[in-house]
């Protein structure tokens, strides 16, 4: 063989090699969420979901991006925006107070057209305790509308009866492919 086949031949199977590992990565980026319930339930979610929240006592808002690719599977997480924050991509000079935050969905629960799901824990830009926040919604054709609750968590994990508790409303829309 050639050297000339034989480095044609190497850079093929280079090529073939990363065609296979990038036709195995996950679609979405996102962290995976772990999901119970209804599979019934589960499966009328499959599809992608995109939206927003807004929590009116701390000025907060973000999007929120659902990736359910089964009833089985799903990933997703919330970019919060707090108040103050001027960037869609934070600059040298912002501080945690007004940075955005990725927020990590832990759990969705789905039964018949009700949702449910936890966040967090993760760190309050405004308090700066370790928060959690517990939200619901209802399924409605291509749209999820619901409530959300935050509160502040203490050393042990326990709901801080000393912080504030802070709720706002969401909403996400199925994308049509």
């Amino acid at each position: 063989m050639s050297k000339s086949t034989s480095l044609g031949m190497s850079v093929f199977c280079l090529l073939a090699a990363l065609a296979v590992s990038c036709s195995s990565t996950p679609k979405s980026p996102a962290p995976p969420i772990r999901l119970g319930g209804e599979g019934r339930a589960l499966n009328a979610l499959v599809g992608r979901w995109e939206g927003s929240y807004t929590n009116p006592a701390n000025g907060r808002t973000g999007t929120i991006v659902l990736d359910f690719v089964s009833g089985k599977e799903a990933r997703g997480d919330i970019l919060m925006i707090p108040a103050g924050s001027n960037a869609k991509v934070p600059s040298p000079a912002e501080t945690l107070r007004t940075m955005p935050q990725v927020l990590e969905i832990n759990f969705i629960q789905a039964e018949g057209d009700q949702l449910s799901g936890t966040v967090g824990p993760y760190p309050d830009p405004d308090s700066r305790c370790s928060a959690h926040t517990a939200f619901q919604g209802t399924l409605r054709g291509d749209t999820i509308e619901g409530t959300f609750r935050t509160e502040c968590l203490d050393t042990h994990g326990h709901p801080d009866p000393n912080m504030p508790v802070t709720t706002g409303r969401w909403t996400v829309s199925r994308r049509k492919s």
